[in-house]
């Protein structure tokens, strides 16, 4: 997949098909230790930490291995995840009591002022400029922003 699709595509910014076997064969192994760091204690973070494996030090080891970048590259993403993974496992944050909202419409109001607020300050900040509703303009539009 790499070499036919990502090359193929993104060779443009730097993405070469320099396979190297050995960081290849190493790549597992740092799966493995990554999954080592997870502990399922049934939390979300759990969830995301499989899912930063999943599209992050995976994909990361993918193109590490591919385009035999250096081992600096793959080591800032495994101990970034690793931190994270070490954060999750000993840390414990209190749960943040909110108050219960009897009235659903009163937070369906707020939720939609605050996005005419958010809007409004796009306009406000000159992004009203570059509104099209022209889709045969949008490239021009596009360059202009």
């Amino acid at each position: 997949v790499y070499t036919t699709y990502i090359v193929d595509i993104f060779g443009y910014a730097g993405f070469v098909d320099e396979f190297n076997i050995r960081k290849a064969i190493f790549s597992p192994f740092l799966i493995t230790l990554a999954f080592l760091l997870l502990r399922n204690n049934g939390l979300p973070s759990y969830f995301f930490l499989n899912i930063i494996i999943a599209l992050t030090v995976t994909t990361s080891l993918v193109i590490f291995s591919g385009s035999n970048l250096p081992i600096l590259f793959i080591a800032v993403t495994w101990v970034s995840f690793a931190i994270l993974a070490i954060v999750a496992r000993y840390s414990r944050v209190s749960r943040i009591r909110l108050k219960h909202i009897h009235n659903n419409n009163v937070l369906l109001r707020w939720l939609a002022g605050i996005s005419l607020l958010f809007i409004a300050s796009i306009f406000a900040f000159g992004g009203g400029a570059y509104l099209n509703f022209d889709l045969m303009r949008v490239y021009e539009f596009r360059r202009e922003a």
